[in-house]
């Protein structure tokens, strides 16, 4: 295996992708794959400029004159949009931010890559909502009385209704599901932050079917996973990818039926809808801030503390935000040197 420049560097990212975001920054797959993809993007960028192979990267090379050129890169050779050169964008500074904590010589190099401005989006990079009608297009397409639309339908339903990222539905546990005077669901989500979010009575009925369907006699109070396959007779973790088809399934036959539904339609898009559309119905921007999870400016999280999970249920109600749920029933490889170094620090 021919020698590897800078031990430092790959030792690091090593460290960056497979300990510090999934076990300190308790970050989502998704962001860990955005990671790793902008990274190994940007490597390959510096092999093809400097004419080196990828085990002949440096520290040195991830500055401000290579990354610049990496994103102008992007946009003007590749024509990606805006969108994906600020997201490697902020995947590179993240890396580098991370490297300033342990390496002081790049906390000049933290302070140079935060001059980089974002660039700023075409309204084709932002991401488009579904309209309450289209909405109900889609959430009524499933059939319930087959067992597996039954457990599609109110996957939509609770990812509609609780705003929630995909990633965060996924790995809801039953108990996740608080069954008291004001039902809840509990959503532990990005940066170990745990936030409450109230359910309407729609919802839990459609809760309390699924229940019947897939956990029968199971404890409300029990830690399994809520949604799952099975693989070799074992319940395991849905995939963001298993989700996604579902979705574009449902929204495919809707939209033969409804013209607002529109195409090639994700899970985020639901919790983007979910968000407009509780604007339009009266809810203000903090409490929606709140409702969906997001760190937030100062004074915004001064008015959330003042706040209970009873009020946002009550906004919620004469928002008529619970009407969707009540219309509803209840390639083989040959690995390389560079293929097995990149899969040991985590870049595959």
């Amino acid at each position: 295996m021919e020698r590897i420049a800078d031990t430092i560097l790959f030792q690091m990212m090593s460290d960056y992708l497979t300990v510090y975001l999934p076990h300190q920054r308790n970050a989502s797959q998704h962001t860990i794959t955005a990671e790793r993809t902008s990274l190994n993007k940007f490597m390959e960028y510096l092999c093809r400029t400097n004419k080196c192979n990828f085990l002949s990267i440096t520290l040195e090379m991830f500055n401000c004159e290579n990354v610049n050129g990496f994103l102008d890169d992007l946009v003007h050779n590749q024509g990606r949009k805006a969108s994906t050169r600020n997201q490697r964008l902020a995947c590179i500074k993240s890396f580098i931010s991370y490297l300033a904590t342990r390496r002081p010589e790049f906390v000049i190099k933290k302070m140079e890559l935060s001059n980089i401005p974002v660039m700023r989006s075409h309204d084709s990079d932002i991401v488009k909502s579904i309209s309450e009608k289209g909405m109900k297009a889609i959430l009524s397409e499933p059939n319930p009385i087959l067992k597996v639309e039954l457990r599609d339908q109110f996957m939509m339903i609770l990812l509609f209704d609780s705003g929630a990222r995909a990633s965060e539905l996924l790995s809801l546990k039953i108990s996740d599901v608080i069954l008291d005077s004001t039902p809840k669901l509990k959503i532990f989500g990005k940066g170990f932050k745990t936030r409450i979010i109230p359910l309407m009575d729609e919802t839990i009925a459609h809760f309390e079917n699924y229940m019947r369907a897939y956990h029968f006699g199971k404890s409300k109070k029990s830690n399994d996973l809520l949604f799952f396959t099975v693989h070799a007779g074992e319940h395991r973790k849905m995939s963001l990818d298993n989700l996604s088809r579902c979705i574009n399934k449902y929204a495919t036959a809707a939209q033969k039926k409804c013209s607002e539904v529109p195409d090639a339609v994700h899970p985020h898009m639901f919790r983007h809808s979910r968000a407009v559309i509780l604007y339009h119905n009266g809810m203000p921007l903090p409490e929606i801030s709140r409702f969906l999870g997001h760190s937030n400016i100062e004074t915004t999280i001064r008015f959330y503390a003042r706040l209970g999970v009873e009020d946002i249920r009550q906004v919620m109600i004469k928002a008529n935000a619970g009407k969707m749920s009540k219309e509803l029933l209840a390639q083989p490889y040959t690995i390389t040197d560079e293929d097995t170094l990149k899969r040991l620090i985590g870049l595959k």
